[in-house]
Parts: structure tokens; sequence; C-alpha cells
């Protein structure tokens, strides 16, 4: 009765005696293997698997035990128990469980791995689809045969340590498929246990196609490597990820080297003064206050290199790159190179302003000590005539002292030209004309050059805010180049005329002159640094310098057009200047 019933069963039943021969067997079993008889012993169907199920058939005597066998080149669940003195096997198709028919339906690719060596026991339809492979062709073959190359050694050798330490793990792997095409797979295992002997019976293996999230992150990657400049991608100050060009100029390995070190790459940013971008900005963070700051002169870190040198970036954020994370690219572009250029062009500037202003103070004192000297050769002569009195002696005297006292003017202006004062200070604009036209002041007369200044609606008391000293050597160099096309062209009624004039919160300064104009093939070039149309007497800095001090440092313009009878330089500037102004 007993066996017409396991007859009737669509599983294979088996029966063994305790030698482990075959004394029964139901009519399923035909169809799952077709060799078996009677008084065989089950070494000749489990094969390779015999030790194992002897190993498991002790478990059997306490409790039903089911495991994963390959029998025949298949893979079979195999349940054990005792019925009777002897040992009953019920061996089913793992695909035709009610459980694999669910993981056949699931988008993901699903395998299971024999435990020992790792061979492929099952795959889903969405395994093989994305594999090209055939279920005969791979079953009970090692995944390695999806291996590409060793570019993903480190991440399959990772896997290999937690499948020995039995662990859950995932990992993204390169693989190909039977046709040759590269794919990304994100790979995840875990071992799953039989409840009895916590013995792993296979692995679960879920595999995720990630070729195009993969790809673009490695394009990412090389985009990030192949630029000159320190690509960071950041959430809220945290790192996640820089580029090679940062471990070429600082001493650190890798990422983990950095963050080991490090809670966030401003900890490298060196104090130099209030321009340059440090932590914390004025209670501010620092990638807070870069997204918010377009000020370029604004938007400097200096940060000390390896070799112990001062390097300066200009820091620009991207904002947030995606609409589901915080992350953000930071860009560090190197300008060492360009700040000490500036420098360069600067000193130069200053030397050569500093020859022509030398050569102005000797123009205003020539003369003045010329009429110095004639005083005192009278005196000297009257005195020793006997014919030197009181009278004459006062008028000398005071003549003398205005003479000394022209002259000890003339060396304030120079040394207050030269001042390094970056404060910006309230000056009235008649004043600032004043003193820009001082130092040239003698010059003009002798070449009988006449110099007017015209304030519209009357603004020459106005207040304006700026740096006096820098503002002064950018109309001296404006007011001087004037005066030389005059000299240069010999014009008749030589002139210079400065008109100002205002709106709500701009001044305007118009330097003119009457000497033909710039030729239109060079006019835009005259603010090239070195460009000179003074020959071997000019130093071409005159210019870039003075168009640099207004435009980035007193946050206006300068410009040039050309008149009907000369030339005219534009200067823009705001009434009041916030903040104090960048270091030479």
């Amino acid at each position: 009765m007993e066996r017409n019933i396991l007859d009737r069963c669509t599983s294979s039943i088996i029966c063994l005696d305790l030698q482990l021969n075959i004394n029964y067997f139901n009519k399923s079993t035909k169809t799952f293997f077709k060799d078996v008889n009677l008084g065989d012993n089950i070494i000749k169907l489990f094969e390779f698997e015999f030790d194992r199920l002897k190993s498991y058939l002790d478990i059997a005597t306490q409790n039903p035990f089911t495991y994963v066998f390959k029998i025949k080149g298949s893979y079979y669940k195999t349940l054990i128990s005792i019925l009777n003195d002897q040992y009953m096997l019920e061996i089913n198709d793992i695909e035709n469980e009610f459980f694999f028919n669910i993981i056949n339906n699931i988008e993901s690719g699903v395998v299971l791995c024999d435990p020992l060596n790792y061979n492929l026991i099952y795959g889903n339809e969405n395994f093989y689809k994305v594999t090209g492979y055939e279920k005969e062709e791979i079953i009970g073959k090692n995944l390695s045969l999806l291996k590409v190359d060793n570019t993903d050694e480190i991440q399959r050798e990772k896997l290999k340590e937690k499948l020995e330490s039995k662990e859950n793990f995932t990992v993204v792997l390169k693989n190909q498929n039977k046709n040759g095409s590269i794919y990304y797979n994100k790979v995840s295992v875990s071992p799953i246990k039989n409840k009895y002997t916590n013995r792993i019976q296979f692995y679960l293996g879920t595999q995720n196609d990630v070729t195009d999230e993969t790809i673009e992150n490695k394009y990412f990657k090389a985009v990030l490597n192949n630029s000159k400049s320190i690509m960071i991608v950041n959430s809220n100050g945290q790192i996640k990820n820089i580029n090679k060009r940062f471990f070429e100029i600082f001493d650190y390995i890798d990422l983990k080297d950095f963050t080991d070190k490090h809670n966030c790459i401003c900890e490298l940013f060196v104090k130099k003064d209030t321009n340059y971008v440090t932590a914390d900005m004025n209670g501010i963070p620092w990638h807070e206050y870069i997204k918010e700051n377009h000020d370029d002169n604004l938007r400097k870190v200096c940060m000390i290199d390896k070799n112990g040198e001062e390097r300066i970036f200009q820091i620009d954020s991207s904002g947030k790159l995606f609409e589901y994370a915080d992350d953000e690219l930071i860009t560090l572009s190197e300008i060492t190179a360009l700040i000490k250029s500036n420098q360069m062009l600067k000193d130069q500037s200053k030397h050569a302003m500093m020859g022509e202003m030398i050569a102005m103070i000797a123009h205003q004192w020539r003369q003045p000590l010329a009429t110095l000297n004639t005083i005192l050769a009278k005196i000297n002569i009257l005195n020793d005539m006997g014919m030197l009195d009181d009278n004459e002696f006062k008028k000398a005297y005071s003549k003398s002292t205005e003479i000394i006292q022209h002259l000890s003017n003339t060396i304030d202006d120079f040394r207050n030209f030269f001042h390094k004062n970056e404060k910006l200070e309230e000056i009235e604009l008649n004043n600032l004309i004043k003193k820009s036209f001082n130092l040239l002041e003698s010059n003009f007369k002798i070449k009988e050059i006449s110099f007017d200044v015209k304030y519209i609606n009357h603004i020459e008391n106005l207040v304006i805010k700026v740096n006096s000293s820098k503002m002064t050597q950018v109309l001296i160099n404006l007011i001087k180049n004037a005066y030389d096309e005059l000299i240069k062209h010999d014009i008749e009624n030589k002139k210079v005329t400065v008109i100002c004039d205002k709106t709500k919160d701009k001044v305007f300064i118009s330097v003119m002159d009457n000497a033909g104009g710039i030729p239109e093939e060079i006019k835009d070039k005259i603010f090239d640094p070195y460009f000179s149309t003074k020959s071997k007497n000019g130093t071409g800095l005159g210019l870039y310098m003075s168009k640099m001090i207004v435009e980035d440092q007193m946050k206006g313009t300068l410009t040039v057009k050309n008149l009907s009878k000369g030339a005219m330089f534009n200067i823009v500037i705001p009434i009041n200047i916030d903040g104090e102004l960048e270091n030479e």
C-alpha cells in the first residue's frame, strides 16, 4: 500500500539499506535517473557527492535533513529521513520548487553556488538572459568564466575573502557575456545555512546590471583625473572623492590616507589675509561661502605643498550636482604663477613710476634750488659790502622759508605716493585731483601746458571712499601719459582737461588731451603689459597697472576712446568701496 502511494509521487523516492544499497525506488526515479537499478550502491548515483551524503546520514537519524546535491550533472534538493530502519531519499529538481518559480520572475539575476567550489547550482531566467548562456552550458561551472581581465582583481579578492569568512558582501564586478560584450554587475552574496547543522548549504547571489552607472562613474573619474586642477566631490564639507592632481601636489597616498588624518580639506587652508578663504568665514562654512561670493579676489585659498612651498588656488563650487544628493564639485585651479607674475608686474610698475617720480622731483626742485642759491648769494654779497639791512634780510629769509617749505611739500607728496597703505579712506574729490597733479605741476608750467579741472554739478567737495594712494597713482599715470603725448607731438595750445561727474553711487573721472588721439591699430593694445608707445623710454606697465587697480581693486572700469582732438580715458568707480583692498 505504501509503495503504491510512493509510486504516484512526482518526486524521486529512493530507499537504502544500512549498507547504502538501493532496495526500492518509485516510478518517478526512472524519469530522473534512467540507469538506476535495485541493488546498486548509492555511490553509483551520487558519485563525487557520496562522501558528503554519508556525512549527513547521521544527522537524518535525529531530524529529517534537506541538502542540495549534484547528481548526474544536475542539482537536486534531497530530503534525507529514516523510515523502518532504512534511509529514504526524496529527490526533487530544485527548479520545480515553488520558491524557484518565484525567483524566476525576479528582474535581478539570482544564482545559487556550491559552498565548496563556488560552482553554479542554479540560475534564474534573468541571469541566463544577461550572460547569454544556456543552462546546460554554465550549470556546474565556476562563475569566474564571466571574468574579463584583472582590472577588478581587488574586488574579486575581497569577494573571495568574504566567502571564506562566511560573510555577506556586495561588490561590483566587470563581466562579459557569451558574445564577449562587457557589462558591470553589482553582486550581493549571502551564505544560506541549514537550520539544524548551521552548515552552509549554498551561497545565494543577486546580480544587478549597473553598466550605465559604472561607465558614467568611470568617465567622471577619468575627467577628474585628467584635469590639471584639483577636483573634489564634496558633501557638506566632507570629501567623497578627489582626483589624482591633489596627491601629486600634497603628501598623501590616497583618499583614505587623507581622511585618516583630516576631517576636511579646509584644515589645509592657510590664512594670509582677509581675501583668502579659511574654514570659517565669519560664521559661514567655507563651502557655503564660496557659493555665495562671486568675487574672484575673495575666493582664493593658500595651502602648503609636500615640498613646503605655498600654493595659491582659485576655489569654485558647482553647487549641487544632483537633485537627489548633496554632492557638489569643488574646483581648485592653481594661480600661484599668476599671483607671482602680477606681483612682479606691480613691483616693476612701482619701480618705473618711482623713476618718473624722481625725475618729476628733480624738475620741481631745480628751479626753486636755483632761486634759493641766488637769494643766498645776494645776501652774502650785501653782507660783505655792509649793505645787508634788517628789511632786506627779512625779505630774503621769508622767500627762502617759502622755497624750503615747497621743497618739503614735494618730499611729502613723494613719500605719500609710495607709502603702502591698503586701507580705504574718505577724501574730497578736488583734493584727490590736486594731490595727483601736484607732482606734475612744475613740468606743466615749464612746457606751458594748461591743466583744467571741471566739476559737473559742483561736485568738487564730493567725499568718496577709496585708497587715495592707488587712485593717485592711476591719475598721475593718465595725466603724465597725456603730458608725454603733447610733448611728443609738439601740439600748439597744449591742454589737459579733467572732468568729474557722478550718479547716485558712482563717480566718473575723465582725463582728456588734444594730442591727436591714439592710432586705431594700437588702441586695443595699450592696456596690455609691456606694450608701450614711448619706444625704449617706456615700460609698458603704467596703463596695465592702472587698469588692474581700477578694475580689480577699485571694482570699477577704465576705458579709452578717441575724440576729435585727442584721447579721453574714463574712470568709473563706486563712490563708496566696501571692505579693504588686495595686498600688493
